[in-house]
């Protein structure tokens, strides 16, 4: 699911100002945020509970069956490995829901000389691209007609693909096959 809050007034007359004669905006977003999965992230919470609450019981036990002589190093090691080990499913469902979030203040827009991404806070430009500077355009989608749109990305469809960072792209974006349609036309004006 994909959450989004709509761009101000104001905002908008920010990017019309900067926007060359004769230059019409044809599509204006914001990157929504893609929210955690409750049912998912429950699974795996109590998963990581019982995982840790195992390896906190063979560690204790160890502890008490040898005495070591000193035993600062286990305790540190009965804290945090189990904590480290179950903590990394929690970051693999977190972390992305975090990255997603800081995008908010970008403003994505197709023009009909380029394509914008606005920064709001600084209320500046933060990337332009010109039809000339994208050669391919693809999209990865997520799911309900939202997704990411790469530019100049190669088609890469090893096991690694999903995880490449592409600088050059519009993250979260709802209809992301109509988008696409808009920026393909823009580049076929070169």
């Amino acid at each position: 699911m994909v959450e989004k809050t709509p761009v101000p007034q104001s905002v908008i007359d920010q990017i019309s100002r900067q926007l060359e004669p004769g230059e019409v905006i044809r599509w204006l977003d914001r990157p929504g945020i893609l929210r955690i999965n409750p049912v998912q992230f429950r699974k795996t919470l109590i998963l990581c509970t019982s995982m840790q609450t195992v390896f906190v019981a063979i560690f204790v036990y160890l502890v008490i069956k040898y005495h070591p002589a000193n035993p600062v190093p286990w305790i540190l090691l009965l804290v945090m490995l189990p904590t480290i080990i179950t903590s990394i499913p929690i970051w693999r469902l977190i972390l992305p829901a975090m990255i997603a979030s800081g995008r908010t203040s970008m403003v994505y827009v197709i023009t009909s000389k380029r394509v914008i991404v606005w920064d709001t806070i600084s209320s500046k430009l933060k990337q332009t691209y010109r039809p000339e500077e994208i050669q391919t355009v693809s999209v990865r989608e997520s799911g309900n007609g939202a997704g990411d749109i790469l530019f100049n990305a190669e088609t890469d469809y090893g096991p690694m693909a999903k995880y490449r960072k592409h600088e050059d792209r519009l993250s979260c974006v709802d209809n992301v096959r109509q988008v696409e349609e808009l920026l393909k036309e823009l580049i076929r004006q070169k």
